[in-house]
């Protein structure tokens, strides 16, 4: 039987890196990107958009609130956004593999992340048969709730599953659960990983 691919999205598809944030809202608020670190780190803010208990306004309001700015709200939405950019050759790896496997997207993401993905990613991303999207569910990975109810949703199998994601605690929590699990390296999915792996 083909096997039916479950990929994470940042760090296997696009790059991130929250240091693009951190010298957007930096250069907005003129505080030190230290200080910019510091005082968002404590926020749950990140937490808070990615099971959809925070709004991209909710976003900009916590954020505003930690740095005692007022930044408008384009500005937050624009550096939130700069977290996550292409990696060119996804859209190679996907188009190859959408012809030999159904795919599911699976992320811990947010709908800032997710329409700046849209907008560079829509050559790809439209070749996924189902998005698993925490914002839109309130769960995160590594729960096992995140993937039983991914599994639910699909009417998926975990036996007849793989699931690729560059966090070695979400990787175990599928295995967990009977889903052959495999940990990206870093820099994202390559032909060369799923030849490894044996995923034609």
């Amino acid at each position: 039987m083909t096997d039916i691919l479950l990929i994470d999205l940042g760090g296997v598809l696009v790059d991130i890196d929250p240091g693009r944030t951190i010298l957007g809202l930096a250069h907005a608020s003129g505080l030190e990107p230290g200080e910019v670190f510091s005082r968002l780190e404590s926020t749950g803010a990140h937490l808070g958009i990615d099971t959809g208990e925070l709004s991209p306004t909710g976003l900009r309001e916590k954020i505003c609130e930690a740095l005692d700015r007022s930044i408008d709200h384009d500005v937050v939405v624009r550096a939130w956004a700069s977290w996550v950019a292409p990696i060119p050759r996804t859209s190679d790896v996907i188009g190859r593999l959408a012809k030999r496997h159904p795919l599911y997207l699976l992320s811990n993401t947010d709908p800032v992340h997710m329409e700046e993905v849209r907008r560079f990613g829509a050559s790809w991303l439209d070749l996924f048969d189902g998005l698993f999207l925490s914002y839109e569910h309130g769960v995160l990975k590594p729960d096992p709730a995140f993937f039983e109810r991914a599994l639910a949703t699909f009417g998926l199998n975990p036996r007849d599953c793989v699931f690729l994601d560059d966090v070695k605690e979400n990787v175990d929590a599928a295995a967990a659960l009977g889903i052959r699990a495999h940990q990206v390296p870093p820099g994202g999915l390559t032909m060369g990983f799923l030849e490894e792996i044996e995923i034609p």
